[in-house]
């Protein structure tokens, strides 16, 4: 990786969603016993159709209900970065809204579209990005399963089918499926699940700024609201506010600054986390927003202070904030 004179870097093509997808599938052949070889990552880098391959030779060996295991196994994954990102979604727009930011900011080749058919259905496709190769038939069982189960981990009750009515998952379980069947789209059914995960209220407190602080660190791919954040301190949306302008900030500054932080702390302490994964894990919408926000609030690119740390001339993320 080089420096340039403005500061921008120039590095090999990665996709760190990517990575994270290997992994994945690693996980899930060794809880099924399957001795299918799987490559290492290097760092966020997965080279050009390794995950094509490595996919398709185990639909070919194994069938399509292995496929649908392997996204299971999203569960089991709490700890890994982008799946803890993903996780802490609450309802499925949340959880689509969030993987199209991982989209934008991981340049893969294919992404999903979706549309809202009805407030709570919606049509999902995987398809090529722009005018590229398609993905293969392994990879669009793989990542439309996934997305499926991640919903449900984000807490909704689903029935996932194809466009002609059938279903493939409900209540939590893969239904059996031919082995001829073929995935570029389908339709997800979702409710609400009786009992709310994630949102209990805090209490009303004085240190709203504290409350505002803490909660943001501990969702920072969340996009937090000013309504949302007033409902869990049970006030009002002009109390909250007003409490905030008496210690002189606002909101989005608040939930800015934060973010900004966290990725401060990532760029010094992480340094084989690429510059797009720390920018999606905080909240930023694209690699170029969360580079100007950075600019703007720091004085330098994300890059450059990654670099100043790393030479040693500094010792906390924190220090230029």
């Amino acid at each position: 990786m080089t420096l340039d004179l403005t500061g921008s870097q120039t590095q090999k093509p990665n996709d760190f969603a990517s990575a994270a997808i290997m992994r994945l599938i690693g996980l899930g052949l060794r809880s099924q016993q399957i001795s299918i070889p799987v490559p290492r990552a290097q760092g966020a880098h997965v080279p050009r159709g390794q995950k094509h391959d490595l996919l398709d030779k185990v639909l070919a060996e194994h069938g399509v209900q292995t496929i649908f295991k392997i996204a299971d196994c999203a569960y089991l994954m709490p700890f890994e970065p982008v799946v803890r990102a993903l996780r802490q979604a609450r309802g499925a727009k949340d959880l689509l809204d969030r993987w199209s930011r991982l989209e934008r900011f991981s340049h893969g080749r294919h992404l999903v579209s979706r549309s809202e058919l009805e407030p709570s259905l919606y049509r999902l496709e995987h398809r090529a990005r722009g005018g590229g190769l398609g993905p293969s038939r392994a990879e669009s069982l793989l990542i439309l399963a996934l997305l499926a189960v991640l919903i449900e981990l984000s807490g909704e009750i689903l029935v996932l089918m194809t466009e002609g009515g059938t279903v493939l998952r409900s209540e939590q379980t893969w239904r059996t499926v031919g082995c001829d069947l073929v995935l570029k789209s389908v339709l997800v059914e979702v409710k609400p699940a009786s009992v709310s995960i994630g949102e209990t209220p805090v209490r009303p407190s004085e240190r709203v700024l504290e409350e505002l602080r803490r909660l943001v660190a501990d969702d920072p791919c969340r996009r937090w609201s000013v309504d949302r954040f007033a409902h869990l301190l049970a006030t009002s949306r002009r109390t909250l506010q007003r409490r905030l302008e008496e210690r002189q900030t606002s909101f989005s500054d608040v939930v800015l600054d934060v973010r900004l932080e966290l990725a401060a702390e990532q760029l010094c302490n992480h340094q084989q986390t690429s510059l797009a994964q720390i920018g999606f894990l905080n909240g930023f919408s694209d690699q170029p927003h969360f580079t100007r926000l950075f600019s703007q609030r720091v004085g330098v690119t994300p890059g450059i202070y990654r670099e100043y740390f790393r030479s040693g001339n500094g010792a906390s993320g924190a220090r230029w904030l």
